[in-house]
């Protein structure tokens, strides 16, 4: 019990968390060291919390890696797992996405998404992050942005629509929006 907090205090105060050591690796390093002495699951917690604090990890988190260390497991890094996938603006949806507008620029967001069968949600994202597009009346025109020169009374940026190849006729004329 000696050694262990000894251990603990020499690392609170010598091994303080740096910018460049990530929280979870120094948690599970201390953890690794309390389970190969052969202290059970609730004595690693007990002790971590006091030099971890409220930063402790939880006790369940504690319990599934005690028993990878006691398992031989030596990495510190979490598995790798299949899940939801970060993004659900591919390249090959946005070009989906870009080709069904070019057909019909005037479909709804809800159309283009039955059409292309990707979600509402990820069409929307698409529109205006990727291709930066806005809806003006019936329309999908392209969106001001800091770096466009404005262009006629409606201030739209002539050079996406020769991006795009959109024929957006003429913007200016009296009644078009």
């Amino acid at each position: 019990m000696l050694l262990c907090l000894c251990f603990a205090l020499f690392w609170a105060i010598f091994m303080a968390p740096s910018p460049t050591m990530d929280a979870k690796v120094e948690q599970r390093t201390v953890l690794r060291f309390l389970a190969r002495q052969g202290k059970p699951p609730i004595e690693c917690w007990r002790q971590m919390s006091t030099v971890f604090g409220p930063a402790t990890m939880s006790k369940s988190r504690i319990r599934v890696w005690h028993k990878r260390f006691l398992q031989g497991c030596n990495s510190f890094k979490d598995d790798r797992h299949t899940g939801r996938p970060k993004s659900a603006r591919t390249p090959q949806k946005i070009k989906t996405v870009e080709a069904a507008l070019r057909k019909d620029r005037t479909l709804t967001v809800r159309q283009l998404a039955e059409e292309t069968n990707i979600c509402k949600s990820s069409v929307h994202g698409i529109l205006k992050k990727d291709l930066h597009l806005s809806k003006v009346a019936p329309k999908l025109v392209p969106e001001l942005g800091p770096s466009c020169g404005k262009t006629g009374s409606h201030g739209l940026c002539g050079d996406w629509g020769r991006i795009l190849d959109l024929s957006f006729g003429d913007v200016n004329k009296a009644g078009d929006f």
